[in-house]
């Protein structure tokens, strides 16, 4: 197979070193009075040599497919759409250009697979083919072992770039920065751990905010934290269209006559009938990496996994065209899957998505001690069947990982179902209050739990919030007071844009200050089915936001701060911001609707034998 990425860098590197090199040595040069000739010769080498190291180390990837030997990542890369909220314009990613052109701070967010990673790994290469700005991708999650104190993402990425062998002087980079030089890729900030994850967002925000002629995109799956970073648009990655869909499968390394089958399968019915799964690339793999050994695909998210992870346990390579692989620990298929959801179950809590060595066989060793019940196990076995046969796990130098963070959510949500109600209750109820507002990052897991154990998740999760919030709910004396018991005030943040004229355009959106996030995200659980989102969507909500803007800004209230409902009443603009957040009173509403129908001891009102037995 020919390297196609090799071949754009020989390619590129010759203007590379007349574009983007020569714009940060000119930077230097015109800040330092003695940067003569000699200095900016070796600087530049330097930055070549430091693009090239970058360029090798992010042109190739593993996958769950490609476990075992990296892959080109232009042989096989699809590129993703993303869909700016403020006005719902798709844009493609295949160009980095129409991507920067949005602004100079972007939020990439996405649901667990659907390819964030990997298209910023691909914005850095394309940012060096198409010598647009100095790439440097950081990953976020390398910062959850600093201490908070400790942390300063400034010091962190001139580190990085010293190990990607970058040799500059700290007052060279940093003058180098001032003019806006790099493209700075952030990726996976709902990695990080709960304890740093304000600390790290105030870094970004400050050099960002400092450095502002810089590029900067920050990939996350959504969360609530976004609504305060003010000067960033955010975008969301959307699911694969049919014509995506197969363009990748027909990109894929792969068993040609199961691929050759599977694509004609997808072509026909296969990608309308599954589309929750066709539409999303890790998925989709999953889909054909498992598509020979089962005749039907699952509808439900929770089967699909089971059957993916059965499948990659019991089956041949069907990449490599098939040998058998044993199991080294020599357990049996539910004892395995019982350790591994325990596995699971503890890193995830723990906040821990990769691992060193030590730290890896510490964990195995808690599994199979707790959960095998007396078996000889050795821990070195069961890791090697996690990487060689099962392919749970990939390892990357000295560093071990997840194939993909959704497997870990599965089975973390797997061994959750195993505690009894009053465990599970407290530990969740405990999680939800202190990780509030990192929990759409964790909608994957929750959603596989919500669907394993429909009425336990509502007993153990919705209930007890419900049953908290409703008692404050019952203290209030108006539709404002209601709407403070989650609510903790407003904010007006202003997007700006250039558009096709060169003209910038200032747009306002008004953004909710939330006091208290369990309940909020308790809340949305309820309702997220039972409220027709639209009502927030479209072009009458934002043109009510901009007139809202315009209200507040005649009373004194200005961009990015916060005011409360006690202000709004004051000043006499309550009903206009009850208006505005009808959306949330709705959902508000239904969720006390649901605390006063829901019955969380149904079979007590039951009479009929089967009925009970049906529900022990």
């Amino acid at each position: 197979m020919s390297n196609p990425s090799n071949e754009i860098f020989v390619k590129v590197m010759t203007d590379v070193t007349v574009g983007i090199v020569k714009n940060a040595i000119s930077s230097i040069s015109s800040k330092v009075s003695d940067f003569n000739k000699k200095k900016a010769t070796k600087l530049s080498s330097s930055y070549v040599k430091y693009l090239k190291t970058s360029f090798n180390k992010y042109c190739k990837i593993k996958t769950i497919l490609y476990k075992r030997e990296p892959q080109d990542l232009y042989s096989f890369y699809e590129s993703l759409d993303v869909k700016r909220d403020t006005d719902d314009q798709i844009i493609s990613s295949e160009n980095i250009m129409d991507i920067v052109s949005i602004g100079n701070k972007l939020i990439i967010t996405g649901t667990g697979g659907s390819g964030k990673t990997v298209m910023l790994k691909y914005l850095f290469l394309e940012s060096i083919k198409k010598n647009f700005k100095i790439p440097i991708l950081i990953e976020l999650r390398s910062l959850n072992d600093t201490p908070k104190e400790d942390i300063n993402l400034l010091d962190y990425i001139y580190n990085s770039l010293e190990s990607m062998n970058l040799s500059i002087e700290r007052k060279y980079f940093e003058y180098s920065l001032v003019d806006g030089n790099y493209l700075i890729l952030l990726d996976g900030f709902d990695e990080l751990n709960s304890d740093i994850a304000k600390k790290v967002t105030e870094e970004i925000i400050n050099i960002s905010d400092k450095y502002h002629d810089n590029h900067f995109i920050v990939s996350s799956r959504p969360s609530y934290d976004f609504v305060a970073w003010n000067d960033y648009i955010e975008l969301s990655t959307q699911a694969l269209t049919k014509e995506k869909a197969l363009s990748l499968i027909d990109k894929l390394d792969f068993n040609t006559a199961i691929k050759k089958k599977f694509y004609k399968e997808l072509e026909s019915e296969l990608f309308f009938k599954y589309h929750s799964f066709a539409s999303v690339p890790l998925l989709l793999t999953i889909m054909l990496l498992t598509y020979e050994n089962n005749a039907s695909i699952p509808d439900k998210l929770n089967d699909f996994y089971e059957q993916a992870f059965a499948a990659l346990y019991h089956t041949h390579d069907a990449l490599k065209g098939g040998y058998s692989r044993e199991i080294r620990s020599n357990l049996g298929y539910d004892i395995f899957k019982d350790v591994f959801s325990y596995f699971c179950f503890k890193t995830y809590f723990n906040q821990e998505y990769e691992f060193t060595r030590d730290k890896l066989l510490s964990y195995i060793e808690e599994a199979v001690t707790k959960r095998t019940k007396g078996n000889q196990v050795k821990s070195s076995d069961y890791l090697l069947d996690l990487t060689k046969s099962v392919c749970m796990l990939i390892q990357d130098g000295l560093i071990y990982k997840f194939s993909h963070r959704s497997f870990q959510e599965y089975f973390a949500a797997v061994y959750t179902t195993q505690l009894n109600d009053t465990t599970q209750a407290r530990l969740l109820k405990s999680w939800l209050k202190e990780d509030g507002g990192l929990v759409r990052a964790h909608s994957g897991y929750l959603n596989i739990l919500r669907e394993l154990q429909e009425e336990r998740y509502e007993k153990n999760i919705i209930y007890p919030a419900m049953l908290e919030l409703k008692k404050q709910l019952e203290r209030c004396s108006d539709e404002g007071e209601r709407l403070a018991t989650i609510v903790s005030g407003f904010r007006i943040r202003a997007l700006s844009r250039v558009d096709e004229d060169n003209q910038m355009i200032r747009k306002y959106r008004f953004s909710i200050e939330y006091k208290n996030i369990y309940f909020y995200n308790i809340i949305n659980e309820i309702s997220r089915t039972n409220i027709n989102w639209s009502i927030r969507a479209g072009g009458s909500y934002l043109d009510r936001e901009n007139k809202m803007a315009e209200k507040l800004f005649k009373h004194g209230f200005i961009v990015g701060e916060v005011f409360t409902i006690k202000e709004a009443r004051e000043v006499g603009i309550l009903d206009d911001v009850l208006d505005m957040l009808r959306y949330t009173i709705k959902r508000l509403n239904r969720a006390e609707e649901w605390m006063n129908e829901y019955n969380p001891n149904p079979i007590k009102n039951k009479s009929n034998f089967m009925s009970m037995l049906n529900d022990l």
